[in-house]
C-alpha cells in the first residue's frame, strides 16, 4: 500500500466538483476516487491537501496516474505522474516477537511487598511475564511493541519499580523545628565564622535582611543549586545557619541540601533522587495515570508525583522533590528546552514514551524532539538514561529501537493478535449511505453480541453522540424494551439524575446510556456508553463490546452531511478519517481482563473502505519521521539553548532524530532518490541552510557564514513555546503605541490559532457574533480560524452568549493558548523599550483573565448604589490590597554613580498569606503576578520590566538610567497580571526630591 498526498492549487469557480482518480498506467484500472468540493477559502488560492492510500503490487508498476476532472466545465482536467521509480517500501515481512508459552509469573517475584499489594491479580499476564526480567532485573533500554490492552503500563511499572531498587529515595525530612546538622560542602568546610561576618560586613547585608529574602524564595533557588548558584548565596546559607536562622540538616557533594527555616516549616530539597518522567502524547492519558498512581505509587509507596500539563505547572521545589514526572510531550519540550540550567531535567534516570508509534502524528516531531534530547543530554552529562518505549505492533521496531538505543534483549514487537483477551471481529453487510444510518446496524450488534454486557459506541463529533443515543432508545423502544440497558435500581438511578447537569445525558441515563464528550463538565463523565474517540485514549473503561462507526455521506449542496467524514481536522479544514493507530486504540477497549474470555469489535465503515481497514487492522503501520515539516521551531530551541552554535552543530544534532535513521532506510518518503552517503549529505546540509534562511528573514537568529546566534525574537519564541512565524508577525505588526484593538487583531492572528475548527456553516454563527461585538472584523473571511478566534476573544470579553456548545470548548482552547502569546507580546514590547504598547498589552491579558472590557469609573461608582455594603466589602476581599514602598539608594562606582530603588511589596488585607488568583471566569486555576515597570511617560519609553510573585511580601531592586535628564516623567509602575485596572503609579522625580521613603496605596 502507499500512501498519497495531493496538494491542490485552484484557479477554478466556486461550487465546481471535481473527481479524483488514481489509476494504473498499464491496466487503467482505477484505485481510488473521491469527490470533493472547491470552497470559498481554496479560491483565495489557498492549497488544497488530500490524503489517502492506495495498493502497490509485485512487480512494481512503472507509475501511478492522479486524474482530476470537472463535473460542470468541459475540459478542465489535469493529470500528476508518480513515478516509482527508486522506491523503498516497507520490509515484506515485519519481524515480530513469538509469545513464548511461560508458566504465568506470580507477582510474589517481585520481591517486595509493597509492590506486590498495589496489585489486585496474582500472576502477571503472558507478555509481562514474558518480558519481566528485562524489565525489573536489568537497566537495558526497552521498545514494547504489543496491542492495546495487554498491559503495558503496568510493564512500565516494572521499569519503574527496577529504578527505585537502584536509586533509592535519598532526601532528608526532619520534624519541625528540629536541628540536625549534616555534612558541609566541599569549599566551605574551612570557612569559620569569623569569615563569613567579615564577608557579610563587607555586602553590608544583615541576618534579618537574608533571613526575609530566603523566606521569601530570593535567595533559596541559588543558595541550593537550584540556578547558578554564588559563592556569595552559599556563604550566606552557612552564615544563617550558625546564627541558628535556620538549620542544615544535610549537604550532598554536589551543594544540595535540606533547611529548615527557623522553628517553621521543613523544607526537603535534593535532586540527587533520580526522578521518572513518563510521556503521554495526550492530557487525557496523562491524567488517567494521574489519577491510578495517585492511588497506588503515591498512596501506597509513599512517592511524591507531579503532573505537568496545559492545565498543571507545578512550582520548582515541587518538581525537585518529585520522584515521578507525569508530562505532555509539549510541557517537558518547553522545560528540557533550558537543561543546562534545570537540574530536574538532568537527574532523570528513566523516560517512559506511552504510545510512541504516534512519532508520524501531527505532535510526532515534539516527541521525536524530547527523546533526542534527552538522549543529547545523557552523553553530555554521561549520567544513563533508561529508555522504555510502549506501542502498538510495529513494521518497523528495529528502526525505532536503534534510534532509542534498545539492544536485541530489549525488543518485543509482538503481534497485533496477541491480547490477554482475544478480539474477534465481526463482519456484516449493512448498507449505509449515511451516517445515522448505521445506527441500525449499531443497535443490531448490541443485540446480538452483548446484549447484557457493557458497551462502547465510538462516533466522530459530540453532535453523534446525542443522535445516536437517541435513535438506539428509539430502536429499544419499537421493539417494547425502552429500558433494556438499564442496570440500576430506580432510586440509585434518581440519585444519579440529580447530580447530572448536562440535560442531554440526564434523558439518555434514565434508559441506561450514557454520554461522554470533551463538552460535558468532569462530573458528569462518570457514566459513559456513547463516546467520541478521545475517550479511547483517556480512559480505562474497557467494554465487551466496542462498535466503531466509521462514517461516510454524500455530499449535495445546501445539505449538512459530508464527505468521508470521521472528525474535523482543524489542520485540514475538513472532516477526515481517523487514523488507524486510533481505530487500533478504541478496539483496544473490547475485553474486560476480570470478565471476558474475549472480546467483540465491530467496524461499521463504508464499503470502498473496507479493504483499506481489513489489511491495516491486522499487519502494523510502519512508523516515519514527520519532524522535518516543523524543524525550525525546534532549531531555533537549540539555537536559543546554544546547543547549536555552527551550520555543523545542526546537522549534528539533526544525527539523534529518528528522522536521520529513515532517511537511510526509506529516502523516498522524504523526497530522496537513494541513501548514499553523499546526497544524505547534502540533503542534510541544506535542510539545515534553509531552516537557517528562514529564521533569519523571521528576525529569529542571525547568520555569519556558518556561525549563527539567537536574536530576541528567537528567544522569546523559545522561552514562551511559540512559532518562529507567530514572534515574526508580531515583530512587524507592533508598535511603540499599538491600541487595543490592534492588539486584539495581532493576537488573533498568530499561527498557534491555525487549526482552531470553522466547522460546516459555522461563518453563519460568526456573522452574527460580528454583529454583537465592540470591534469589525474581515467580513469576507468568516470561515478563517483566525476571525473566528477574535471574535470568540470579544465574545469573553463582552460577556457575549455563545450560539452552540461547541464554542464553549473553542474558547477554552483559544484561551489557553492566549496567556503564552500575550506573555511574549509584553516582552517584544518591553525588550523594544515601548511603554505605551507594554502598559495596553497587559490591560489586554487582564481582560482575559477577568472576562472584562474596560470598565468606566462611573460605572465602578454606580456600583456602591446597587449593591449592599456588606456584600461589596465581602467581593472586595477576593483581591489583594498591596503597599509598595520605595526607597532610593545612590553609590559611587567606577564609570560613575548609579541609583537603585528598594522595592518592598506587602499585601495588607485578608489575602496577605495567598498567591491564588481570583479569576471566576477563567477556566484555570492561576496564581497572581506583578510586573514592575519603569518607565517615562512623557517619553513613551519604557527603561525595565521585573516579573514577580510574592504571597505576602517580598523585596527586589531595578537600577536606574544613569542620565539625569530622564527624571522628568519617570515613573515606577505597579502592575497585576490578571486584575483590569490594578495599578499604583510612583513619580522618582518626586521621591528624588523628597529623598525620603514613600508609600503608595
Amino acid at each position: 500500500m502507499e500512501h498519497v498526498d495531493v496538494l491542490v492549487l485552484t484557479k477554478i469557480q466556486i461550487g465546481c466538483l471535481i473527481t479524483y482518480y488514481k489509476q494504473d498506467s498499464d491496466n487503467d484500472h482505477i484505485y481510488h476516487s473521491e469527490l470533493i468540493t472547491l470552497t470559498k477559502r481554496m479560491a483565495r488560492g489557498e492549497p488544497y491537501k488530500l490524503s489517502f492510500t492506495v495498493p502497490i503490487f509485485e512487480p512494481h508498476p512503472p507509475q501511478y496516474y492522479i486524474h482530476a476532472i470537472s463535473d460542470s466545465w468541459l475540459n478542465a482536467e489535469a493529470f500528476y505522474t508518480i513515478s516509482f521509480h527508486n522506491l523503498a517500501l516497507p520490509e515484506a515481512r515485519t519481524a515480530h516477537t513469538e509469545l513464548l508459552d511461560l508458566k504465568p509469573l506470580p507477582v510474589t517475584s517481585l520481591g517486595n511487598s509493597a509492590y506486590e499489594a498495589l496489585y489486585k491479580f496474582s500472576h502477571f499476564n503472558p507478555i509481562q511475564t514474558q518480558t519481566f526480567h528485562a524489565l525489573y532485573h536489568t537497566d537495558n533500554n526497552i521498545l514494547l511493541g504489543a496491542p492495546t490492552g495487554s498491559g503495558k503500563t503496568i510493564s512500565a511499572e516494572l521499569a519503574m519499580f527496577r529504578l527505585f531498587n537502584t536509586q533509592p529515595d535519598m532526601k532528608v525530612y526532619t520534624q519541625k523545628g528540629k536541628r540536625v546538622k549534616g555534612k558541609w560542602p566541599e569549599g566551605a568546610a574551612g570557612l569559620s565564622e569569623p569569615v563569613i561576618k567579615h564577608v557579610f560586613s563587607r555586602k553590608k547585608r544583615s541576618v534579618g535582611g537574608i533571613k526575609e529574602s530566603f523566606q521569601s524564595n530570593m535567595v533559596l533557588a541559588g543558595c541550593c543549586g537550584i540556578l547558578k548558584s554564588s559563592a556569595f548565596q552559599m556563604l550566606a546559607v552557612v552564615y544563617l545557619h550558625l546564627h541558628s536562622v535556620f538549620s542544615i540538616n544535610s549537604f550532598y557533594s554536589t551543594g544540595f541540601m535540606a533547611v529548615t527555616v527557623g522553628s517553621g516549616t521543613a523544607l526537603s530539597i535534593s535532586t540527587l533522587s533520580i526522578s521518572v518522567i513518563y510521556i503521554a502524547p495526550l492530557k487525557a492519558i496523562v491524567r488517567e495515570r494521574v489519577n491510578d498512581w495517585q492511588k497506588r505509587l503515591v498512596s501506597q509507596l509513599g512517592k511524591k508525583m507531579v503532573e505537568m500539563t496545559g492545565d498543571y505547572t507545578p512550582d520548582l521545589m515541587a518538581l525537585l522533590s518529585a520522584n515521578i514526572i507525569i508530562a505532555t510531550p509539549e510541557k517537558w519540550d518547553g522545560i528540557s528546552r533550558n537543561w543546562h540550567s534545570r537540574s530536574y531535567v538532568t537527574k532523570v534516570g528513566l523516560m517512559i514514551l506511552d504510545e510512541i508509534h504516534l512519532l508520524g502524528a501531527d505532535r510526532g516531531p515534539i516527541l521525536e524532539v524530547i527523546v533526542s534530547r534527552m538522549r543529547y543530554i545523557s552523553s553530555q552529562t554521561e549520567r544513563a538514561v533508561r529508555f522504555v518505549g510502549l506501542s502498538t505492533a510495529l513494521a518497523n521496531a528495529g528502526d525505532l529501537a536503534d534510534w532509542l538505543g534498545v539492544e536485541e534483549i530489549g525488543l518485543f514487537n509482538f503481534k497485533p493478535s496477541v491480547r490477554p483477551v482475544p478480539l474477534e471481529g465481526y463482519p456484516g453487510k449493512y448498507y449505509c449511505p449515511r451516517m445515522n444510518s448505521m445506527n441500525k446496524p449499531a443497535y443490531a450488534a448490541i443485540c446480538t453480541h452483548s446484549p447484557t454486557k457493557p458497551v462502547l459506541i465510538f462516533v466522530s463529533s459530540r453532535r453523534q453522540t446525542r443522535l445516536t443515543a437517541l435513535d438506539l432508545i428509539q430502536f429499544a423502544a419499537s421493539d417494547e424494551h425502552p429500558i433494556q440497558f438499564l442496570n440500576i435500581p430506580e432510586e440509585a438511578l434518581q440519585m444519579v439524575l440529580s447530580q447530572v447537569s448536562d440535560q442531554n445525558l440526564r434523558h439518555t441515563l434514565q434508559f441506561g446510556i450514557g454520554l461522554h464528550h470533551a463538552g460535558l463538565n468532569d462530573k458528569d463523565r462518570s457514566l459513559v456508553l456513547v463516546c467520541t474517540s478521545t475517550l479511547a485514549w483517556g480512559v480505562n473503561l474497557p467494554a465487551h463490546l466496542v462498535i466503531i462507526k466509521v462514517e461516510d455521506g454524500k455530499v449535495e449542496f445546501g445539505e449538512t452531511s459530508l464527505l468521508g467524514t470521521e472528525y474535523y481536522d482543524g489542520k485540514a479544514k475538513r472532516y477526515v478519517d481517523f487514523p488507524i493507530t486510533d481505530i487500533l486504540q478504541m478496539m483496544g477497549r473490547a475485553g474486560r481482563p476480570q470478565f471476558d474470555q474475549h472480546g467483540k469489535a465491530v467496524i461499521l465503515v463504508h464499503e470502498p473502505k473496507k479493504s483499506f481497514y481489513k489489511k491495516f487492522l491486522y499487519e502494523p503501520f510502519p512508523v516515519e519521521s514527520s519532524l522535518k515539516e516543523q524543524l525550525h521551531d525546534h532549531i531555533n530551541a537549540e539555537i536559543v539553548s546554544r546547543t547549536i552554535c555552527h551550520k555543523q552543530d545542526a546537522v549534528h544534532y539533526l544525527t539523534w532524530t529518528y528522522l536521520f535513521r529513515r532517511l537511510t532506510v526509506n529516502p523516498a518518503y522524504y523526497g530522496l532518490e537513494n541513501a548514499e552517503p553523499e546526497i544524505l549529505s547534502s540533503f542534510m546540509s541544506s535542510l539545515v541552510q534553509n531552516t537557517f534562511e528562514d529564521l533569519e528573514d523571521s528576525g529569529c537568529v542571525k547568520v555569519n557564514e556558518d556561525e549563527v546566534e539567537p536574536m530576541m525574537l528567537g528567544s522569546i519564541a523559545s522561552q514562551y513555546y511559540l512559532s518562529y512565524m507567530t514572534v515574526s508577525m508580531f515583530g512587524s505588526n507592533i508598535g511603540p503605541d499599538t491600541s487595543l484593538e490592534v492588539f486584539l487583531h495581532i493576537l488573533s492572528a498568530a499561527s498557534e490559532f491555525d487549526e482552531l475548527p470553522v466547522r460546516h456553516n459555522e461563518e453563519k454563527y460568526n456573522e452574527k457574533l460580528s454583529e454583537k461585538v465592540k470591534y469589525s472584523v474581515d467580513k469576507t473571511r468568516l470561515d478563517d480560524p483566525h476571525v473566528k478566534a477574535n471574535l470568540l476573544f470579544q465574545a469573553h470579553f463582552s460577556q457575549l452568549e455563545l450560539p452552540i456548545s461547541d464554542y464553549i470548548t473553542d474558547l477554552k482552547s483559544v484561551l489557553d493558548q492566549s496567556i503564552r502569546i500575550i506573555q511574549a507580546m509584553i516582552d517584544i514590547c518591553a525588550n523594544s523599550g515601548w511603554l505605551s504598547s507594554s502598559i495596553t498589552c497587559m490591560h489586554l491579558l487582564q481582560m482575559v483573565m477577568q472576562q472584562l472590557l474596560d470598565i468606566p469609573k462611573a460605572a465602578l461608582q454606580s456600583l456602591t448604589g446597587n449593591f449592599p455594603a456588606s456584600r461589596l466589602y465581602q467581593d472586595l476581599h477576593h483581591f489583594p490590597r498591596v503597599r509598595m514602598k520605595v526607597k532610593l539608594q545612590g553609590k559611587d562606582t567606577d564609570s560613575g554613580r548609579s541609583r537603585t530603588l528598594s522595592i518592598r511589596l506587602e499585601k495588607i488585607n485578608s489575602r496577605r498569606h495567598s498567591s491564588r488568583a481570583f479569576v471566576p471566569r477563567f477556566p484555570k486555576i492561576k496564581d497572581e503576578q506583578w510586573w514592575l515597570v519603569l518607565g517615562n511617560t512623557s517619553t513613551s519609553e519604557l527603561y525595565a520590566l521585573k516579573r514577580i510573585s510574592f504571597s505576602d511580601h517580598t523585596v527586589t531592586s531595578m537600577e536606574l538610567p544613569p542620565t539625569p535628564s530622564t527624571l522628568q516623567g519617570m515613573k515606577l509602575f505597579l502592575v497585576s497580571d490578571c486584575y483590569v485596572d490594578f495599578q499604583q503609579e510612583y513619580s522618582i522625580q518626586e521621591l528624588m526630591g523628597s529623598q525620603q521613603e514613600a508609600r503608595v496605596k
